[in-house]
């Protein structure tokens, strides 16, 4: 495994993410959308006037998606979030919108392991270092902390191999920032669902442009989803 390499391939995350959130419930799935700033390796923002980066996105930012009726929704506080992998939980880090959880993938065909960082989000009151984590299975709920308006809540998903990281007890956001982006992997890989890049226009208010999932969608019955089978 390298910085460049993946985990394990496309996972199931997308669908179980839809599944357990009983999102293709009421509204028929399409595709992700995402502006580049919530791509990995982008120097873009997606959000307030558009500034760049500071340093290029070492992760990849969830939040948006589109309907089969060309309708925009986001996610919102409301949304609980599975594990990608079977993993065990490392450690839980603050940030600035929430809590970080590093959960460790161990891989059954090599002595490498893999980090996924799965940020701005509220833990479950129970969690702890060294839970096991069932893929597929919610773990916690995309934080509510946020008090910036322009700034909708979102998961934010980093990965890398531990063995180019510092410790893990060693971690926290200011040296994650730090850190050379060719360390980390890119999360798209495990995206097992269609997406579209968007343009940003500056100042968007994202908050209007995109219905949150919490409010069931509220014009349509179609279950979209299904644990065996592709996506829509």
């Amino acid at each position: 495994m390298n910085a460049s390499g993946d985990c394990a391939g496309k996972t199931g995350f997308v669908r179980d993410l839809l599944i357990e959130n009983r999102i293709c419930r009421t509204i028929g799935f399409d595709r992700l959308l995402f502006f580049a700033g919530m791509r990995f390796g982008s120097q873009k923002s997606w959000w307030g006037n558009g500034s760049p980066r500071p340093q290029s996105h070492e992760g990849l930012d969830l939040c948006f998606f589109a309907d089969r009726l060309g309708q925009y929704f986001r996610l919102d506080e409301t949304v609980c979030v599975p594990a990608a992998f079977d993993s065990r939980v490392a450690a839980m880090i603050p940030d600035f919108l929430g809590t970080t959880v590093i959960a460790v993938h161990e891989m059954n065909d090599s002595v490498d392991r893999c980090l996924v960082f799965y940020a701005h989000i509220t833990p479950d009151r129970d969690l702890h270092p060294g839970q096991r984590l069932e893929a597929g299975r919610c773990f916690a709920r995309i934080s509510g902390e946020n008090k910036k308006t322009w700034l909708p809540p979102h998961l934010h998903l980093s990965m890398a191999a531990e063995k180019n990281l510092p410790p893990l007890e060693s971690l926290d956001w200011p040296m994650l920032n730090r850190l050379d982006r060719n360390l980390f992997m890119n999360p798209e890989q495990i995206l097992d669902a269609g997406f579209q890049v968007m343009e940003f226009t500056a100042r968007t208010d994202l908050y209007a442009a995109f219905v949150p999932v919490s409010s069931g969608g509220g014009h349509q019955k179609r279950a979209g989803c299904r644990k065996n089978g592709p996506l829509p």
